[in-house]
Parts: C-alpha cells; structure tokens; sequence
C-alpha cells in the first residue's frame, strides 16, 4: 500500500525530473546560469508535477490548472 496511491510517485518524480532541468541547462550552458534561481527552480518543479499529474489521471487540463494554482499563490504572496 502506498499512503499517497499509486499516482503519488508519479507526481514526485516528475518533480525531481524537472527540478533537474535548471541546474544541468547552467552547468551545460554558462550563459543560463540565469537559471539557477529559486523562483526558476520552483517553476519547473511545478511543471513536472504538473506532468505528473496530467499522466497519472490522464488528465492534461488537471495539469495546467495545478501550475496555474502554483503560480497564483505565489504570486498573491509576492505582492502582499
């Protein structure tokens, strides 16, 4: 038994995937180094768990409204 169900590592790994993603386009590529911030780490792990998702539930339109919703409360923690 899994305590978060069978999608729940789904969604994990696609966000150690992307979180990935920054740190390997900056050391590959010096002039991305740009994307070694927390704000661009934090987006792309928000899209791989939103990959996750999206082919766990099959369920693309799942994916887009979790990044919309991640995306929303930072923002709305940002400005106040």
């Amino acid at each position: 038994n899994l305590l978060v169900g069978k999608e729940g590592p789904m969604i994990h790994s696609g966000a150690a995937i992307a979180s990935l993603f920054p740190r390997a386009l900056g050391a590959a590529f010096p002039s991305l180094l740009r994307l070694r911030t927390a704000t661009t780490e934090r987006d792309y792990v928000s899209v791989g768990a939103a990959c996750g998702v999206a082919s766990a539930f099959a369920a693309p339109i799942g994916g887009v409204l979790i990044v919309l919703e991640e995306a929303a409360t930072v923002q709305h923690w940002h400005s106040s």
